[in-house]
């Protein structure tokens, strides 16, 4: 047993001084320190498989005192098959190998497992027989749990991601595709070994409108100091290299901690393909009828339009109030199918401009004047300010006119007898501003979500009285956006709203950006100032 502990302390020192690099002359001090403060346990055993010498970490980590484990089989300690043990490990040992990192359980003092990292040696005299073994076992309890743990929120995220209707993909820094899910591959036709550690550009092609959307530019510019959304894209067209398009709402995502775990970007992929399908049917099936409502109202106003002036005489003028109600019906009617073809081809792209070189102040003036009439009936008072030296504009004047009229009507409209309306203008030196304000009900804030959807009209105060089609503002946008200009309203409750939107001047720049986008589908987004802007629309 003697001469066991002093091959165990020589082999102390070495360890010491090899793992914890102490160099000291005293080698029992050496042995004393490191018995007393490493947390492995060290067992040390004879041929027979019985322990000689543990050390003070087998009370922390198995409960133990070691004086009752000195003489007892190492059986006792190993859980499971000890012969399968035996075999694989101290065999080995005892045939002159060194073993490492042998995962087994022992068994503590209250009957529980505890994982452990085992790792052995020979010990050999001076003329190199064995006559013991020296093992270190390792407690990975803790190492096991965080393990389990990760494999747990692992599955948990596998599961997640597999379960969720929308496609996912992460991007590495470099847009590479370091994950994504069934849903995505899906939606995309692709097989995952066509899209993992791709780039991301050379796996599909991204477009909105003409302009082509790169991969680049779904990941962060700068470091993040907390989670953020950078880009969110609605009607993306995406096409894959095996020829597949679809239309997707693209969000893309970063976490702050992104360059640490190299995340660059999540991107979520809502797949649209089908509504937008199911739009386009609808848009063809309004544009379908309301070309055949047309040629029928024509020929309804026209014959309304000679009785009026052929029967003016001997009508009574109950029949000519009918006959005029039928009139007005029938001229609104005709209305809201201009608007419908209208809004079909803002939707088809097929809306047209007819720019030209036009004198703002007079289109203004010439619009305003079509709208005294209803002003004065309704005892509203109606100027038209700030027109001197407004320079010429590039515009198709019928287009804008509409724009001007929609908002003029909106405003007289909303505004109660004896209230005002005001139509102002100013330039700089690249547009004119128009505003149209009035001191009507304003906007209620619960409707700016849906102010510029189709159809679209206020509930409560501003829908009584209102005989609009929820059309005017959607078109009127349509076209502002075309001449690449902006739409907004500033409103507060009770005090009333301005309206105002922008059109470039008839510079030979704007002629040159302007006449390059004519021909190009309408695209209808939002637009405004840094100000607060809200939307409305009849």
């Amino acid at each position: 047993a003697a001469v066991i502990l002093t091959s165990v302390m020589s082999l102390l020192i070495t360890y010491a001084m090899l793992k914890y690099r102490l160099f000291s002359i005293n080698p029992a001090t050496v042995v004393s320190n490191i018995v007393q403060t490493i947390n492995e346990i060290l067992i040390v055993t004879n041929p027979a498989h019985r322990i000689e010498f543990v050390n003070d970490a087998v009370e922390s980590v198995l409960g133990y005192k070691k004086e009752k484990l000195v003489g007892q089989p190492f059986q006792n300690l190993v859980k499971g098959d000890w012969e399968e043990f035996k075999n694989r490990v101290m065999d080995q040992v005892y045939s002159g190998e060194s073993v490492s990192g042998v995962e087994l359980s022992l068994v503590s003092a209250d009957g529980q497992n505890v994982p452990v990292s085992f790792s052995a040696n020979p010990l050999k005299d001076s003329k190199g027989s064995i006559y013991g073994a020296v093992g270190v076992a390792t407690d990975i309890s803790k190492i096991k749990q965080l393990f389990a743990d990760i494999t747990a929120e692992r599955n948990k995220l596998t599961t997640t991601m597999e379960s969720i209707v929308d496609g996912v993909l992460a991007l590495d820094f470099d847009t590479k595709v370091i994950m994504i899910n069934s849903a995505a591959l899906k939606m995309l036709g692709l097989k995952g070994e066509q899209v993992l550690e791709k780039k991301l550009d050379d796996v599909i092609s991204m477009s909105e409108g003409n302009e082509r959307l790169r991969a680049a530019d779904l990941l962060p510019k700068a470091v993040l100091k907390e989670d953020t959304i950078l880009v969110q894209k609605n009607d993306l067209s995406i096409s894959t290299l095996l020829g597949r398009e679809v239309f997707v709402n693209l969000t893309s995502s970063a976490i702050k901690e992104g360059n640490e775990v190299g995340l660059g970007a999540i991107i979520t992929l809502n797949d649209v393909s089908k509504e937008k399908e199911l739009e386009e049917m609808k848009i063809d099936f309004v544009s379908m009828a309301a070309h055949e409502l047309r040629t029928p109202l024509t020929a309804i106003r026209g014959y309304l339009s000679v009785l009026q002036e052929e029967t003016q005489k001997s009508m009574t003028k109950e029949q000519k109030s009918f006959l005029d109600k039928a009139f007005i019906s029938s001229s609104q009617l005709a209305s809201l199918v201009e608007n419908l073809l209208s809004v079909s081809k803002i939707e088809k792209g097929a809306m047209k401009l007819e720019q030209e070189e036009t004198d703002w102040k007079e289109v203004l003036e010439e619009n305003f004047n079509n709208f005294i009439p209803l002003a004065k009936e309704k005892n509203i008072k109606f100027t038209l300010n700030n027109l001197d030296d407004l320079p010429k504009v590039f515009v198709d004047k019928f287009r804008v006119g509409e724009v001007i009229s929609n908002l003029i009507a909106n405003a007289i409209n909303y505004t109660k007898t004896g209230g005002s309306v005001t139509v102002s203008a100013e330039a700089n030196e690249k547009e004119v501003t128009t505003h149209v304000k009035d001191t009507g009900q304003g906007i209620p804030e619960r409707a700016i979500p849906k102010l510029f959807t189709k159809f679209f009209r206020v509930s409560g105060v501003l829908e009584q009285g209102s005989k609009g089609t929820g059309l005017g503002l959607y078109i009127s946008k349509a076209i502002v956006d075309m001449h690449k200009g902006r739409i907004w309203v500033e409103s507060k409750i009770g005090i009333g709203s301005t309206f105002s939107f922008t059109v470039p001047l008839a510079s030979i720049e704007n002629r040159s950006a302007l006449q390059s986008v004519t021909n190009d589908s309408t695209t209808i987004g939002v637009g405004g100032s840094k100000k607060s802007r809200r939307y409305f629309k009849t």
